[in-house]
C-alpha cells in the first residue's frame, strides 16, 4: 500500500511474500555499513596505492602518480608542447 502511495521508503522497510517476512535486504545493508570502508590485512598497514596496486609499505618515500583530469588531457598536451618547443628554442 505504502508503494501505491509513493512512499518508497516506508516500502523498503519491511516486505512480506505471504506468511514470511524478507529480512534480506535489511540484514545485507546493516553488514555492509559495519565494514571497514578501507580493507586492510592488519591495524597498523598503510594499504596500496589507489593507482598502481603496490603495497605502500613497500613503496619509495613520497610514493604518487600524476593523474591528470581527463577535462583537461588536452590543455597538458598543449602545455608540453609550448614547454618543447621553448626547450628547442634555447
Amino acid at each position: 500500500r505504502a508503494e501505491e502511495e509513493g512512499d518508497e521508503e516506508a516500502a523498503e522497510m519491511l516486505t512480506t511474500d505471504g506468511r514470511i517476512l524478507e529480512l534480506e535486504p535489511m540484514v545485507r545493508d546493516s553488514i555492509v555499513t559495519e565494514l571497514p570502508f578501507q580493507p586492510l590485512c592488519r591495524p597498523d598497514c598503510p594499504g596500496l596505492c589507489p593507482t598502481c596496486g603496490i603495497r605502500m609499505e613497500d613503496a619509495e618515500e613520497g610514493h604518487s602518480h600524476e593523474v591528470i583530469d581527463p577535462r583537461f588531457a588536452a590543455l597538458a598536451k598543449l602545455f608540453e608542447e609550448a614547454e618543447d618547443s621553448a626547450e628547442g628554442d634555447a
